[in-house]
């Protein structure tokens, strides 16, 4: 049974069924014995069993204060020297321009995101019925954490999205913590509160100038998607999108109130794949196996076109 079956039926007031967690009349797994590291190990093992298959389908959505959304996911799991690790993706996504805060993020996302998953994740495994022996020995670190805007009239399951920038204190979250520590909300607190150094703040009229360039650049893709060149036709197609870009150069340089983000430090560009690309009809994949001058020509009048407007181009290649 899925986790999110199992969460179903405990909103509907339904046992859980499927959980690692003690039968019925027996005493929370404390596993204080002289098999205890083995024990422990055991059940920590089968945790990362189970959360493996369940890794792509376990996430979170919290909102903040302003109504933006906060999503945290299982990244990776590794069990190494009696250390179930887990490592969390968590994405902080505006819904839409008019929504991008003047300040950046709330210092508190990651906390907020992070009470969430924990939230949902012992609802599902039970995890507050296990001892002090398992429970200390599953420990939490960050991939990444990376904030977007999602473009305006995109729903939520097909949203194009729009990354403002990846957190540049990458080593400070890469730190693991146990599970004990992180249920205390105060130590929660002081270990996951964005420090104001590396909040992100834009400048007065980012907001108003950031939606001005992603309409003037849809407007120019919608006309250079399709056209043609030296006799032959070319289209863009599916999930090639327009997308506004943020410079990173800055990232690395905190200040004291924070990292202030002017205009200049936004472009526009176009996501290519190989594959939605049309050539006289055919997908650029086969066009590129068959006659690559063609498709090299093709490639480089698509540039040059969006490279007029100071749009920059990204091809992905199948064979890459």
């Amino acid at each position: 049974m899925r986790i999110l079956d199992v969460l179903r039926e405990q909103e509907d007031g339904e046992e859980p069924k499927d959980v690692l967690r003690p039968t019925d009349g027996e005493e929370p797994m404390d596993v204080d014995s002289s098999d205890e590291f083995t024990n422990s190990n055991d059940i920590l093992q089968e945790l990362k069993t189970k959360l493996d298959s369940l890794k792509n389908s376990i996430s979170s959505y919290a909102d903040d204060r302003y109504g933006n959304e906060i999503r945290t996911a299982i990244f990776d799991l590794k069990f190494d020297y009696g250390v179930l690790e887990i490592s969390l993706d968590i994405a902080y996504t505006i819904r839409g321009f008019e929504n991008i805060p003047q300040d950046g993020a709330p210092n508190d996302f990651i906390v907020i995101g992070v009470k969430s998953f924990l939230k949902k994740l012992d609802n599902g495994l039970k995890l507050g019925l296990y001892g002090e022996s398992v429970l200390s020995n599953i420990a939490f670190n960050f991939y990444q954490i990376t904030k977007f805007v999602r473009r305006e009239g995109s729903y939520v399951g097909s949203s194009v999205l729009d990354m403002l920038y990846m957190d540049p204190v990458k080593e400070k979250y890469r730190e693991l913590h146990p599970y004990t520590e992180l249920i205390n909300e105060d130590k929660l607190e002081q270990l996951y509160t964005y420090p104001e150094e590396y909040t992100i703040k834009y400048e007065e009229g980012f907001k108003e100038y950031y939606t001005n360039m992603f309409n003037k650049s849809n407007k120019i893709y919608d006309v250079l998607k399709k056209g043609r060149f030296d006799g032959h036709t070319y289209e863009i197609r599916g999930s090639s999108s327009m997308l506004i870009h943020f410079r990173y150069t800055k990232m690395d340089a905190p200040s004291p109130n924070g990292i202030v983000i002017k205009k200049s430090d936004i472009y526009p560009g176009i996501n290519i794949i190989a594959h939605y690309l049309k050539i006289d009809g055919r997908p650029a994949t086969e066009v590129e196996d068959e006659d690559y001058e063609l498709y090299r020509q093709c490639r480089l009048f698509i540039q040059k076109s969006f490279a007029h407007f100071k749009i920059r181009e990204s091809f992905y290649d199948h064979k890459k």
